[in-house]
């Protein structure tokens, strides 16, 4: 019987309510108009002459173009990660959970890493400067820490390592158990 007059209510309301914002919506007009067209000042550009001596680009290194993967993901064939999903039990409390991923450039061509996107600002990943450039066979890793103070459960976390040549997405997990209870 309680649920019957709730919905009542709630017809009711919807009634009310209704006709109210028809007439607001139909009332509302623009207070002014807008201009039809913006004519911008026209600009007066003369180039001038080049510089006697070109700009100097010592230090500076040429952009790395190289093949993308037709699906855009790196593959194993190219990248080859020791895990692609690292986890970690986490019973003492810490305030972080550390993992590290192990990588060898197992392709024919030189790889060079652009950037790590990590999913949230709790997961901070250490590079070396980037563009990391990977020759044939070269090995490489970097750390991976996830602030994981005050949560319990598990958290799953990604990163997405991006190249020259495809992505390819890793997962990081924290199982966070509460520490046991000391006794007094």
């Amino acid at each position: 019987m309680r649920m019957l007059s709730l919905l009542a209510l709630f017809v009711l309301a919807d009634g009310l309510m209704a006709p109210t914002v028809r007439a607001q919506t139909a009332t509302n007009k623009p207070v002014r108009a807008l201009p039809v067209q913006l004519n911008p000042a026209p600009l007066n550009f003369t180039p001038s002459a080049a510089p006697e001596t070109p700009p100097s680009l010592i230090g500076i290194a040429p952009p790395q173009v190289g093949p993308v993967s037709a699906s855009g993901e790196l593959t194993n064939s190219i990248l080859a990660f020791d895990r692609e999903t690292q986890e970690t039990l986490v019973t003492d409390g810490a305030p972080a959970a550390q993992f590290r991923f192990s990588f060898t450039n197992v392709s024919s061509a030189r790889l060079t890493i652009t950037n790590v996107a990590v999913s949230c600002g709790c997961t901070a990943v250490e590079l070396p400067p980037l563009p990391w450039v990977l020759q044939p066979g070269e090995r490489g890793a970097f750390p991976v820490t996830m602030e994981i103070a005050g949560k319990r459960g598990v958290i799953f976390k990604s990163l997405q390592v991006q190249t020259d040549r495809g992505a390819k997405t890793l997962m990081v997990k924290a199982d966070i158990k509460p520490p046991p209870e000391t006794a007094e």
